[in-house]
């Protein structure tokens, strides 16, 4: 799932880092606003979309963009200026020491990041120039790090396979719901085992077609008129993450969190969830249909697990280097005054931030 460049230039434009634009100033006027600059080189409003749009795609994959909260776009557009502004300040230095950009790394981290090199945008290309040209940098600078061998590759995938190496679980849902509003409770709870009892003693063939039939004819949901099938997100054949957040915009639940339960709790499809009750009435899950939660091979994790041990070490040279490197960069906001260096260095790397990386990355 990705944003459209404008939902980002509308949703970051309310954020601080436009100081100068009027709030009615037309699109292409923000597109090309002047955010940052870094060492005199510009940072857009463009830049900041393109990187954001990369970043939402990274840190929420399959994430449906109606139910990212607004600290969390704070959050995602704070990294993406961090990003920016790490990019410049090493092409800056590569320019000054005439750095040649390892190709062979470069198309590397395409492949890691799942970025087309054909399509990629300017930024992202720059984004992969810098992540190339960075061990240079640390050789350069008499640095260098151990690549895991075999072994350590191995015992890593045997510790994680079964909490990182599993392809993330898509399903399709239909729902019939019974509003508690709109009639006696008791009379609606019965209503909805009748319909469950019926259902199962269906053929498991035919449970998809009269499940529907039945959502359209007593459901009291928003999506009786799909025949249950709940869209969440912009999948219009009705896919989604399983694990999906059941939160939206404004920090509300969008289902209730029994509903969110039975959903999670299904298993295979044609599978039912039992009647379950809610503040707002009786739902009935039915499992459509399924995909992935399955094993992904050794042969497909071995390079990102590779590039997840060594990610570490090279991040943590990287934050030490940006802070050295701050100590002779100017970064300034769009009118020249500075721009505060606790929002340049990101948070020292860790373990537990790497592997998550690695789980967005090999989905």
């Amino acid at each position: 799932m990705s944003i459209s460049s404008r939902s980002l230039l509308l949703l970051l434009a309310a954020l601080t880092f436009i100081t100068t634009v009027p709030a009615l100033a037309q699109e292409n006027r923000l597109l090309h606003a002047i955010l940052v600059k870094v060492n005199g080189n510009r940072i857009t409003q463009a830049d900041l979309d393109e990187v954001a749009e990369y970043l939402f795609g990274k840190y929420f994959p399959g994430r449906p963009f109606n139910t990212i909260r607004r600290e969390e776009v704070d959050e995602l557009s704070g990294k993406a200026m961090q990003e920016l502004i790490r990019i410049n300040l090493i092409l800056d230095e590569v320019e000054k020491r005439d750095i040649e950009i390892d190709d062979e790394r470069k198309q590397r981290f395409y492949r890691i990041m799942k970025i087309d090199p054909v399509t990629a945008s300017r930024t992202l290309k720059r984004m992969a120039d810098a992540d190339a040209a960075f061990d240079k940098l640390m050789s350069l600078d008499g640095k260098s790090y151990t690549k895991p061998g075999p072994k350590e590759i191995r015992d890593f995938w045997n510790k994680n396979k079964d909490s990182l190496f599993i392809t993330q679980r898509r399903v399709k849902v239909r729902h019939i719901f019974l509003n508690s509003q709109l009639g006696d409770p008791g009379v609606l709870k019965k209503q909805a085992d009748m319909l469950r009892d019926n259902l199962d003693k269906t053929p498991l063939n035919e449970r998809t077609t009269k499940f529907a039939k039945f959502a359209e004819e007593f459901s009291q949901g928003r999506f009786r008129s799909l025949g249950g099938l709940l869209l969440i997100g912009n999948d219009d054949e009705g896919w989604f993450n399983q694990d999906f957040p059941n939160r939206g915009r404004d920090a509300d639940e969008i289902f209730p969190e029994a509903m969110v339960r039975a959903i999670r709790g299904l298993r295979n499809p044609g599978d039912m969830s039992d009647v379950v009750q809610s503040e707002k009435g009786f739902h009935l899950l039915y499992l459509e249909d399924a995909k992935g939660g399955e094993q992904i091979p050794f042969s497909k994790a071995q390079t990102y697990i590779e590039w997840n041990l060594t990610e570490i070490a090279r991040r943590q040279y990287q934050y030490q280097w940006m802070k050295r490197k701050m100590e002779t960069s100017v970064v300034t906001w769009n009118d020249g005054t500075a721009y505060p260096i606790d929002r340049i260095l990101p948070s020292k790397p860790n373990e537990d931030s790497q592997q998550n990386a690695l789980r967005n990355a090999i989905q």
